[in-house]
């Protein structure tokens, strides 16, 4: 019995093997056979649809990195864990709007997904990349401090310069920097970090780190 998904593109198949008479099904096992699979397509769908609903309770989804909610969690999970070194880069993609505006907002959702792809690979083990809205992210370090960030953006911007598709190559941001050595709380963190990208961003320096 063929499995239909939603698209009605078939998923799968039901094969009843070796039934003990050895001859083939009659029209009411057949009709038994259509019904179940169906019962067991509609279950597939909904413990899909059940999962990428929880999926994105933390993660965008058009990235499909973690969201500015789940930011907020692992940072107060983070301070609930008492002082230990951690770093908060916040960055925004200065020219953005001018890549969406010229080549449209499909294009535009294209070189996000593929940021968002790069931001995932440069992390490194332990780190973590958001997207906390629009065309601004974060990049969450774990024991590591103004130093390895330093070190992370350089790494986003060669990866960015040296990339194959000219629109990522084209793309300006800025950073800012905030780490938790002065005891700052999550929510300071949080704040001070984006006042460090936008102060970047006005000023055209392109990295500044939170006094």
């Amino acid at each position: 019995m063929p499995l239909y998904g939603a698209d009605e593109e078939v998923r799968g198949v039901l094969w009843a093997d070796e039934p003990r008479n050895r001859l083939l099904p009659n029209d009411d096992v057949l009709q038994a056979l259509r019904i179940f699979a169906n019962h067991a397509m509609e279950a597939l769908a909904v413990a899909t649809q059940l999962a990428e609903t929880k999926f994105l309770a933390d993660h965008d989804p058009l990235t499909r990195l973690l969201n500015r909610r789940a930011l907020l969690h692992r940072l107060a999970a983070s301070e609930s864990l008492g002082p230990h070194p951690l770093a908060l880069v916040f960055l925004d993609l200065d020219n953005f709007k001018e890549v969406n505006d010229g080549h449209g907002h499909a294009v535009g959702d294209r070189i996000l997904a593929r940021f968002s792809s790069l931001l995932a690979e440069l992390v490194p083990s332990g780190g973590l990349a958001f997207r906390v809205g629009g065309d601004e992210f974060a990049l969450l370090l774990a024991d590591a401090g103004e130093q390895e960030a330093r070190d992370l953006i350089g790494r986003v911007r060669v990866a960015l310069e040296a990339n194959i598709d000219p629109l990522l190559r084209s793309l300006i941001a800025s950073f800012g920097i905030a780490t938790n050595s002065s005891g700052r709380s999550a929510h300071e963190l949080l704040q001070v970090a984006d006042e460090a990208m936008y102060a970047a961003k006005r000023t055209g320096t392109g990295i500044e780190v939170a006094a």
